[in-house]
């Protein structure tokens, strides 16, 4: 019994050897002693150590499974390794990981690369990627040594789970960052350890971002020139180029760089040909396309297993746990998926209980005409079907409160109706007819020894009112078509918010971000400034779904009126008087109850006077009434954010996207959300998103302003140039994108556009009656005109603005 083969490992090795025996980059000796017999890999592997001389360059690649036994010490499998019949490892076949210690100590060889693509046998064991990690960890403390650095990956081998994903290891990236020269970001023809892993780690973090790297033992030694790169090369120019490039997604959702027209002229003028630029740009697009497998693979399987199994399961849970791990997507990544089949299942779920409430409704009211209250047989009838079809007492209760009370006012009314008409007297019938054109009655005295009168026999009505209430709750299949029309409601305007602050890659410069927070003020893209026309809109048509149980008892409710105070409302808010809107929205509230719109409105004003804790209940109450309400889950997520529950934001960013995917402002809310979590490629997704499915300009420009900002912070200032310059194009007096693109020019050291763009961002600041934001952009502008700040060896990201 042996373990599962990994014919990753044979290509990677294969590939990292092809590559360093190219003669550009003068490597003496390249061996490979994967299919040797045991004792001749350890000698080959012993003298190669050895024979080494001080001014040797080493590199030593481990690729393959790392065991450890039950006393801690590890060990480097090889092909003949097996296990016996208890599943133990047979430790004659292994190589001990402290004899290459011993023998790399001993070496002369004073620059020493240790590379170590380690992966984690897993048989019938859940996955654990921690465990990896530990043993990865673990193995670099037991090879470091002088002058030597370690850089390792920590894999966990799951062959029936990845398959069919087409993916690349560390080694893999390694190796085309050495031959393609991509890895040289200091572009100065020399690659050092250090630049490797960077380049190889940044690349699995896009394809699989719980897959984890690092490098670790002589920093001096990682920082040394390991070999020489192609500079002078059209290929090579270009694809750097490439690296620069944002990639976006075309109409079918497939991963493309975008300016594809600079790019063709481009090639153009390095005379490479379409094959050539072709093969260079799939490269760049791999960790993308990757990371879209992982997470079709990981879809696929929650979906297939919801439908047959109960979402709910803890081992179903457990499984899913294990697929996200093995296919290395972390928890933001799989979110949205995870929460889709329990979405479903609970929107599932409250049509069912619905349609049983209907269903013990019809029954009761056939009871109720029998007679009111039911009789005890009737009684007992009831309440073993509300036990079969599992309703809550409450519920139960609550509708034949309903259905009683609203028999009881139809009951009065007709009594009343019925007790003011004139009466006949039978038994005069001699009696004088009274005049048509009378207006008045003389009232005449009732004998003294008259009885009192009998009360009126009210068995009809109530059997009549029943039969209607019967004839109310029949499913009413034409009710969205008669639903009237809204008129067409004026749009919002915005407002100014609180200042969201770029969370930075660099840890040392937090304190002077913080430091600067004060001085800011800025626009976030706020959903809620559409949740006005959308909330209103919503609370016509979804009424109509809505069982009809929900209206017994409520006889005043007045949606019409309702419509017309939400109308209201909203006119005032837009003219800037949330307080007075509010008003109208509690009107609305108290004409329909169930007016989604209002609490969706209301809260929208709250949140504008600044009481978001009030913003959140009403969000809250939008939701009970209608549960799939995307817009509320939306509002909420912005409102989190504005309290910096970025949890609570993250969380109902993803509920908003799950129930309406098209949604643009839950896109925007949730990268929102992302962006202050730290997961800078989901909130760059969500951006992106949210660009495919808005057309209106303001917004779009915040969202490319915001989309920089991540970009910015990524490192990537050439991509965030490119969507500030896209904000402006779409609003020319945008103030934040001109700071921020200063920023990022600035990074870049381009120091007369900096410039420029700072100046102008203070011009347009003091028309806006912005002082504070003036004279921050004015003295930023100042100082770089005077070479007082720093460069980009200095990131001068203290802050950039959000729209």
């Amino acid at each position: 019994m042996g373990l599962n083969p990994l014919p990753q490992a044979h290509k990677d090795v294969e590939m990292m050897k092809r590559v360093l025996k190219q003669p550009q980059f003068r490597f003496e000796l390249v061996q490979c002693v994967c299919d040797r017999p045991l004792q001749e890999m350890q000698e080959t592997l012993e003298l190669f150590f050895k024979q080494r001389v001080s001014d040797d360059q080493m590199v030593f690649l481990f690729c393959g499974y790392t065991l450890q036994d039950t006393d801690g010490r590890l060990y480097f499998a090889t092909p003949n390794t097996t296990l016996d019949e208890q599943g133990a490892i047979v430790k004659a076949q292994l190589i001990p990981v402290s004899v290459i210690q011993e023998a790399m100590d001993s070496s002369p060889a004073k620059q020493q690369v240790c590379i170590l693509d380690s992966y984690q046998p897993v048989s019938n064991q859940p996955v654990s990627n921690q465990l990896a990690v530990a043993t990865a960890a673990h193995m670099s403390e037991l090879l470091a040594g002088k002058g030597r650095v370690i850089l390792t990956a920590a894999n966990v081998n799951q062959p029936t789970l990845t398959a069919t994903i087409d993916a690349w290891s560390y080694t893999s990236y390694l190796a085309e960052g050495i031959e393609s020269g991509a890895a040289d970001t200091a572009d100065d023809g020399m690659l050092t350890a250090a630049a490797l892993h960077h380049y190889a780690a940044q690349k699995l973090q896009a394809a699989a971002p719980a897959l984890k790297t690092q490098i670790g033992g002589s920093a001096e030694t990682a920082q040394m020139p390991l070999l020489e790169v192609l500079r002078d090369n059209p290929r090579v120019h270009y694809r750097k180029v490439l690296e620069a490039t944002a990639i976006a997604t075309d109409a079918a959702d497939a991963p493309v760089l975008e300016g594809r027209s600079l790019l063709n002229d481009l090639r153009h003028s390095l005379g490479l040909s379409p094959q050539e630029a072709a093969a260079l740009e799939a490269q760049v697009l791999r960790p993308t396309q990757e990371y879209r497998q992982r997470l079709a693979a990981y879809e696929e399987h929650v979906t297939e297993s919801a439908r047959s199994h109960d979402v709910a399961d803890t081992q179903l849970r457990q499984s899913w746990k294990q697929l996200q791990q093995a296919l290395y997507l972390t928890d933001q990544d799989v979110a949205i998926i995870t929460i889709a089949p329990s979405v479903t299942l609970k929107q599932r779920q409250q049509t069912q209980y619905q349609g049983k409430l209907a269903q013990y409704q019809q029954v009761l009211l056939g009871a109720m005409q029998r007679q009111s209250p039911p009789r005890e047989g009737d009684r007992m009838m009831l309440q073993r079907l509300q036990r079969t079809l599992q309703l809550g007492d409450d519920d139960v209760k609550t509708l034949e409160a309903q259905i009683a009370a609203q028999t009881e006012q139809f009951t009065t009314a007709n009594i009343s109706t019925a007790s003011d008409l004139p009466q006949a007297n039978a038994a005069s019938e001699t009696s004088p007819a009274r005049s048509l054109e009378s207006n008045t009655l003389s009232p005449q005295p009732s004998p003294p020894s008259a009885a009192p009168a009998a009360p009126p026999d009210d068995s009809r009505a109530k059997e009549a009112v029943l039969q209607r209430l019967f004839n109310v709750n029949e499913p009413d299949t034409s009710a969205l078509e008669r639903t009237p029309t809204p008129n067409p409601l004026p749009s919002p305007v915005s407002v100014q918010e609180p200042l969201s602050l770029l969370p930075i890659a660099q840890p040392n410069l937090m304190d002077r971000i913080r430091r600067s927070a004060s001085n800011y003020q800025a626009l976030i893209i706020p959903a809620i400034l559409l949740a006005a026309i959308l909330g209103l809109l919503a609370a016509i048509l979804p009424s109509a779904n809505r069982p009809n149980w929900f209206k017994f008892g409520q006889s005043s409710a007045d949606p019409t009126a309702a419509q017309r105070l939400n109308s209201e409302g909203l006119k005032k808010a837009r003219e800037g008087y949330p307080k007075e809107a509010i008003d109208d929205y509690n009107q609305a509230i108290e004409k329909n109850p169930d007016d989604v719109a209002a609490y969706i409105n209301r809260g929208v004003a709250y949140h504008r006077t600044g009481d978001t804790g009030a913003a959140i209940r009403d969000y809250e109450q939008a939701l009970k009434v209608d549960p799939k309400s995307a817009l509320s889950h939306s509002n909420l997520s912005y409102a989190h954010y504005d309290r910096q529950n970025y949890d609570q934001a993250l969380d109902e960013g993803n509920q908003a996207v799950a129930l309406n995917g098209n949604l643009a402002e839950a896109h925007i809310n949730l990268a929102n959300a992302r962006s202050k979590k730290g997961d800078y490629e989901g909130a760059l997704r969500d951006y992106t998103q949210a660009l495919k499915l808005t057309r209106a300009a303001a917004l779009q420009a915040g969202v490319y302003n915001n989309r920089g900002n991540v970009r910015l912070a990524l490192n990537n200032a050439r991509a965030a140039i490119n969507d500030y310059n896209r904000a402006i194009r779409l609003q020319p007096n945008y103030a934040d994108a001109h700071y921020n693109l200063g920023l990022a020019q600035q990074a870049l050291n381009n120091r007369p556009e900096a410039i420029r763009n700072l100046q102008k961002a203070a011009t347009l600041y003091q028309s806006q009656s912005k002082e504070a934001l003036q004279k921050e952009a004015t003295d930023r502008a100042s100082a770089l005109q005077q070479g007082n700040l720093q460069s980009s060896s200095e990131s001068p990201f203290v802050a950039a603005l959000w729209r």
